[in-house]
């Protein structure tokens, strides 16, 4: 029974070493809200042992005692003295780690901002020693992590980046950034049911994400989309699905270098009616269709050039339109590969605007109008454009009555539904035209 006791007597002692290690923690906390709590905590807890050691003398052996002088009990002051004391002892520790703490966050955010800066210049792996350095200064600081994961994800790291997310979401539980982040690991390595359900964890704590949630999770579906349509077209090619394969071949031929304009634009012809459903455009796209169109030089100076153009040069200009806009028809991974091409947007906008030949201008504005009827489109040309630009050369085709006024309506009024594009107008157009516009749309 004895040592029954002994152990029971451990437990409890660790028990109070335990309670008084989590109020000193809690004093010294950031939040002062917290501090308070804590403090108010150890005020309980030096009470209760006050009153425990002048009432619970019973249980002392008196007889024990009997020959000595007794010693006389202290006084109440006394004893508030102690209490007081310790107390003060206790928010001068409190406060003095709450000092030491800030003194490295701020130490550590100086090396973070250079990480920021070496992230923003591409130099990755910079960017994650300097992470990693404001790290050895303190631990407690989710946004390092998260910094650190996001250049993980740069440099095809995704485990890394994962386990730098969990890290910040045992610091912050409720670390919005942590969750998305780790997201688009998972959606880097496919794991994307995963991806889908680490976003959605977000809408748990902070339901005022869901508008941005939403968007990740509808890019993680349309990358799964996508996966599942390039794995079923690589088994049609693998198997000799013969429309496959001559598309296959076209662009192999398209690929070959410096030849005349008339060359690539019979190509371009050939290719624009097969692409006519979600498989084709999708061997279009894995079989580097895009890229071979975008790096082509005899296209690139054709797409540049705004007047003196030849006929051929015409035709080849209206083709390679023609090509994106039957590849992307539909088709949002390809709407997404096309807003992502350097300045393809802005090189449309260039011949809308500037363009003397009715074939282009056409053929640009069919371009935006589908691009302009998925989500990922639309975005893109509110995102990138000019929109007052966009708008009065859409207005000019529309007044004169062109071949293509209707596709310039439509797009203007797909475009309307972002509330962005509303933000641009309202704030670039003066007050009187603005009715116009409304009625119009």
């Amino acid at each position: 029974m004895a040592g029954n006791t002994g152990d029971d007597d451990l437990e409890e002692f660790l028990a109070k070493v335990d309670k008084l290690q989590s109020i000193v923690t809690g004093m010294s906390s950031d939040d002062k809200e917290v501090q308070e709590e804590f403090i108010q905590k150890a005020d309980e807890e030096l009470t209760k042992e006050h009153v425990s050691k002048t009432v619970n003398r019973t249980v002392i052996n008196k007889d024990a005692y009997k020959y000595d002088t007794p010693e006389p009990a202290p006084s109440e002051p006394d004893g508030q003295v102690d209490q007081d004391a310790f107390l003060k002892n206790l928010e001068a520790d409190a406060q003095a780690r709450y000092e030491r703490k800030q003194a490295s966050r701020k130490r550590a955010t100086v090396i973070k901002d250079k990480g920021n800066l070496a992230f923003k210049n591409g130099d990755f792996k910079r960017a994650i020693e300097l992470y990693s350095d404001a790290m050895d200064i303190i631990k407690d600081y989710s946004d390092l992590f998260t910094n650190r994961a996001q250049a993980y994800i740069k440099i095809s790291e995704y485990d890394k980046a994962i386990e730098d997310c969990d890290f910040a979401m045992r610091i912050d539980e409720k670390c919005v950034k942590a969750y998305i982040t780790k997201g688009r690991a998972y959606l880097a390595k496919k794991k994307y049911t995963k991806a889908i359900s680490t976003y959605e964890e977000v809408l748990e704590f902070d339901p005022k994400q869901e508008k941005i949630v939403k968007e990740y999770i509808a890019a993680a579906k349309l990358a799964k989309a996508a996966a599942k349509a390039e794995k079923k077209v690589e088994l049609l090619y693998e198997k000799g699905n013969e429309e496959i394969q001559t598309i296959a071949e076209l662009l192999k031929k398209i690929k070959k270098e410096d030849q005349p304009a008339l060359y690539y634009t019979g190509g371009c012809q050939l290719l624009v009616p097969m692409l006519k459903d979600k498989m084709s455009c999708t061997l279009f796209r894995t079989h580097g269709g895009f890229s071979i169109i975008s790096s082509n030089e005899v296209i690139i100076r054709c797409m540049t050039m705004s007047d003196n153009l030849s006929s051929e040069q015409v035709d080849l200009c209206s083709t390679v339109l023609d090509l994106y806009t039957a590849s992307c028809k539909n088709i949002e991974e390809n709407q997404k590969v096309l807003s992502e091409m350097p300045e393809l947007l802005d090189k449309c906008m260039d011949m809308l605007e500037t363009s003397q030949y009715p074939q282009i201008t056409e053929a640009c504005v069919v371009f935006m109008y589908t691009m302009s009827q998925n989500d990922v489109g639309k975005k893109a040309i509110v995102n990138k454009l000019d929109i007052v630009r966009l708008i009065q050369s859409l207005f000019e085709l529309i007044m004169a009555s062109s071949k293509v006024s209707k596709e310039a309506v439509d797009t203007l009024t797909n475009l309307a539904t972002e509330k962005r594009f509303l933000h641009k107008v309202y704030a670039r157009i003066k007050d009187p035209v603005l009715p116009l516009i409304e009625k119009l749309l």
